[in-house]
């Protein structure tokens, strides 16, 4: 089974999986009969073999372009860039509204004095290389809309000033280690440490009894949220990485330290905003294929019989089995083990995805997916039961249009992964294996 370190433990909505954990249930769009949940000992494509099954069937593999992915209120903010030697660079930051998590209030006269302002961002762990990274925040001069569907090319106006404090900046991250705030213990996360000067405009706002401190929606058009973002937006090749951050937990936010003119000898208050579940907030991807094997696929889909890729944001793969239409119409199938190999070098950074997801298209564009993906390590492969689909395909159920392989959090992670196609000079070739009787 597939192991990495830099895999993330949980997420935006309070699941959680095991790093070291390959199987994964998709939750399906539509409605679709599914295979039942077996485990890797039943999948077995050899014994299948053995026991009658056949591998003759054409495979068709290529790579096809997703860009309709909503990226708002998804499982995690993410925020980096790598540059991955196979698939380009990717670039990610998110947008985000904060609103007030506690009450102020201020006696007539009173003057609050900002000591320091701090973004934190609790981490969820990251994809690629732990290396220096220059972080950026800008405030936004428009308001978000959080009734609106945000895709990864979309973006929102922003201020000019970056707030983070230059020695602040450039950090290198470490989403493992716990922080030390004051003398208390917090989980890992980014602490980018803000101007104050602007913080200090929002208290001097806040004391003079500036109505948006009052309501939610008042503030969101007082302030109306962050860019973040990294400046090194492509890193040499081999080198970055993308984070993962849980932007609701509650060590995610902007936190203002302030005291009151004339007692700075007391522990100082604390003004906090947060990424609440009524906040709009999305992820802002930008990739760039140009020139690496993915554009080859995606240009030219017959190159993809050779190796074919699948990317988060950016890309699907599709494996296509036309000689399956060659089955008599009465034939029963028993088994179909769906065989799908990977290439990938153990000791690399950019390594597959750890949860895959598959499935096949409706006549309505919605993805319906197969319940059990599981990992044989052996061949470095996944292998998806097939045998529910193609038996409706067979029957005249379903269009045989092949089915998508894909990270799981598509719009959440920046997961990528490379298949080996039918022509690979690699020793795993995909396959499929089918058991059936006609009548």
């Amino acid at each position: 089974m597939i192991q990495h370190q830099h895999n993330w433990t949980s997420w935006r909505k309070g699941f959680t999986l095991s790093a070291t954990f390959l199987l994964a249930l998709l939750v399906a769009v539509g409605c679709k009969k599914e295979t039942n949940t077996i485990g890797l000992g039943a999948l077995d494509p050899d014994a299948l073999l053995e026991s009658g099954g056949v591998d003759s069937f054409q495979l068709t593999t290529f790579t096809v372009v997703e860009d309709t992915m909503p990226t708002d209120n998804q499982t995690f903010g993410i925020l980096g860039a790598y540059h991955d030697p196979k698939m380009g660079t990717f670039n990610a930051s998110f947008y985000a509204q904060f609103h007030l998590s506690n009450t102020i209030s201020f006696g007539a006269g009173d003057q609050a004095v900002v000591d320091s302002v701090v973004l934190s961002l609790r981490y969820r762990g990251y994809y690629g290389e732990l290396d220096p990274q220059t972080f950026e925040v800008y405030e936004l001069d428009d308001t978000m809309d959080v009734a609106r569907t945000y895709y990864k090319h979309d973006v929102e106006a922003i201020k000019p000033a970056n707030l983070v404090k230059p020695s602040s900046e450039t950090q290198t991250p470490n989403p493992s280690d716990s922080v030390l705030v004051g003398s208390t213990k917090k989980p890992a996360q980014l602490r980018l440490a803000l101007d104050s000067a602007w913080a200090q405009t929002i208290m001097n706002d806040a004391t003079s009894g500036n109505s948006a401190f009052t309501d939610d929606a008042l503030f969101e058009n007082y302030m109306k949220g962050l860019h973040v973002k990294v400046a090194n937006a492509n890193p040499a090749v081999g080198k970055g990485g993308v984070f993962y951050f849980n932007l609701e937990d509650n060590n995610s936010k902007i936190t203002i330290y302030y005291h009151l003119q004339g007692d700075i000898d007391a522990t100082p208050y604390e003004l906090v905003l947060e990424v609440e579940d009524d906040c709009a907030d999305f992820n802002h991807v930008d990739i760039d294929n140009s020139g690496y094997p993915v554009e080859n696929v995606l240009s030219n889909p017959i190159n993809g019989q050779t190796q074919y890729f699948a990317q988060s944001f950016q890309s699907r793969a599709k494996v296509e089995f036309p000689t399956l239409n060659n089955l008599s119409k009465k034939a029963v199938i028993h088994d179909a083990l769906l065989v799908i190999p990977i290439a990938h070098q153990t000791l690399s950074s950019f390594y597959p995805s750890n949860q895959l997801s598959v499935g096949y298209k409706t006549d309505e564009g919605k993805i319906v997916g197969f319940k059990v993906i599981a990992y044989d390590d052996s061949k470095k492969s996944y292998i998806i039961d097939v045998r529910n689909y193609l038996q409706d395909i067979v029957s005249g159920d379903a269009v045989n249009r092949g089915v998508f392989l894909y990270p799981t959090f598509f719009s959440s992670t920046a997961e990528r992964i490379v298949f080996n196609g039918p022509n690979t000079s690699n020793k795993e070739k995909p396959k499929l294996i089918v058991k059936y009787t006609e009548y």
